[in-house]
C-alpha cells in the first residue's frame, strides 16, 4: 500500500472527483505505456444520496477498447452504485456489531454484579 500516494480532496483529478462528485472520462480512450496513480483514465465518484465516499479509478483498458460507449458510461455508473451500496452497509454493519458488543459487555456487568 505505500506505492498508493495519498491525494488531497480538491487537488487533480482523484481529488477533483472526490470533491465534486462528478465522474471523469477522457474523450478519448489511451492506452499509456506507464501507470501514473494520479492519472487514472478514468474516475468514478462513489455516492450516497449526494455524498461522496469514495472513488473508483481505472488506470487502463483492453488494447481493442478506442473509445466509451453509452453501455461504458451506464456500466460506470452501475458499478459505482453498487460499490457504495457495499461499502456504506459493510461500515453500518461493522458500527452496528460494536454496538451490540458494547451493550452486551454492559449487561453482563449488570448481571454478575451483586444486588445490595
Amino acid at each position: 500500500m505505500e506505492d498508493i500516494p495519498r491525494i488531497p480532496i480538491g487537488e487533480g483529478i482523484i481529488g477533483r472527483v472526490a470533491k465534486e462528485g462528478e465522474g471523469y472520462f477522457p474523450d478519448e480512450v489511451t492506452h499509456p505505456d506507464e501507470i501514473v496513480p494520479e492519472e487514472p483514465l478514468v474516475c468514478i465518484p462513489l455516492k450516497i444520496k449526494e455524498h461522496v465516499i469514495g472513488v473508483i479509478t481505472i488506470y487502463s483498458f483492453l488494447i481493442q477498447k478506442t473509445a466509451f460507449s453509452n453501455v461504458d458510461y451506464e456500466l460506470f455508473n452501475l458499478l459505482a452504485g453498487h460499490a457504495a451500496t457495499a461499502i456504506f452497509s459493510a461500515r453500518l454493519y461493522t458500527q452496528s456489531e460494536r454496538k451490540l458488543t458494547t451493550i452486551q459487555s454492559f449487561l453482563e456487568l449488570l448481571k454478575d454484579k451483586p444486588r445490595v
